[in-house]
C-alpha cells in the first residue's frame, strides 16, 4: 500500500552487491507512482478529488472562473495586511483614480476630513439672498440692492423680519425675478407681528444663474409703518 497522499514515502537507498533487491522494493515504487497518478488524474478524470477533475470544474460566473475560500498569507508576494480589506480601518497611500464614482453613505459627515455625498453638498449649498431696509418703512420699489443669482436653483422660501412691528395693517412685500413678480398670494407681515415666512411662488421657483432679484414694499402699516426690515430668500441648488 502506498504512503502517498497521506504521507511521503521514506525510502532506503540500496547498494550494489550489498543489499538484496526484493520484489517489495519495485512494488513499493509502483504503488507510490500509481497513487500520484490517481491524485493527479488522467485527462477528463471522473474522480472527483483528482486534480484534473477539480481544475476542470472550477466554479464560474458569466464565463469567469471564481475561486473561493482562499486562505493565503501572501498574494503576488504581498502580505494580506497590504491588501485593501472589505472591513476594518486602513490607511491607503498613493493616488487612486476611480473609473466610476464611489458611493458614499447616506449619513452626513461628522468631521472635516470625511467625504460628503452629492445630496449633502446640494443641501449644504443653499444660497440665501438678503435685503435690508433700515429705519421707518415706506412704499418703494427696488428696495435694497439688486441681487444676482450665483448658481441655478429652486426657491425654497422667503422670510421677513422687522424690528418694529406694523400697526393698523400689514406690511406687504413683493419679490421680483428679472423684473417680474414671482410671489404667489400675499407675502405679508401681519399688523402687530415681527416676522413672516412665505412658500408660494406661483410655480416660479426656478432661478437661473445671472438672473437678478429685487424687492418691493407695496404696503406698510397705516398707524405705525414698521421699521428695520430684513428679507431673506433661500435658494437650493
Amino acid at each position: 500500500m502506498a504512503d502517498f497522499p497521506t504521507s511521503i514515502l521514506t525510502w532506503t537507498t540500496l547498494s550494489d552487491n550489498d543489499d538484496a533487491v526484493l520484489a517489495a522494493h519495485p512494488n513499493s515504487l509502483a504503488a507510490e507512482i500509481i497513487a500520484i497518478e490517481s491524485k493527479v488524474g488522467v485527462d477528463d478524470s471522473a474522480i472527483t478529488d483528482s486534480h484534473d477533475y477539480l481544475l476542470s470544474n472550477l466554479p464560474n460566473q458569466d464565463g469567469t472562473t471564481v475561486v473561493t475560500n482562499l486562505n493565503a498569507d501572501k498574494v503576488d508576494g504581498k502580505d494580506s495586511s497590504d491588501l485593501v480589506q472589505m472591513t476594518g480601518n486602513q490607511t491607503i497611500a498613493g493616488i487612486k483614480t476611480f473609473s466610476s464614482y464611489p458611493v458614499l453613505p447616506g449619513s452626513s459627515p461628522s468631521s472635516n476630513t470625511q467625504g460628503a455625498s452629492k445630496g449633502y453638498a446640494d443641501a449644504a449649498s443653499a444660497k440665501t439672498y438678503v435685503w435690508y431696509q433700515s429705519g421707518a418703512l415706506s412704499i418703494a420699489s427696488n428696495v435694497g440692492p439688486r441681487l444676482y443669482v450665483r448658481v441655478s436653483g429652486t426657491i425654497v422660501k422667503a422670510i421677513a423680519y422687522v424690528g418694529t412691528a406694523p400697526t393698523g395693517q400689514a406690511i406687504i412685500i413683493d419679490i421680483l425675478n428679472n423684473g417680474s413678480s414671482i410671489v404667489g398670494g400675499t407675502f405679508d407681515i401681519a399688523a402687530g407681528a415681527h416676522s413672516a415666512t412665505h412658500y408660494n411662488f406661483y410655480g416660479n421657483e426656478a432661478v437661473a444663474q445671472d438672473d437678478y432679484l429685487t424687492m418691493d414694499i407695496t404696503q406698510v402699516g397705516n398707524t405705525v409703518a414698521g421699521a428695520n426690515l430684513t428679507v431673506l430668500l433661500e435658494v437650493e441648488k
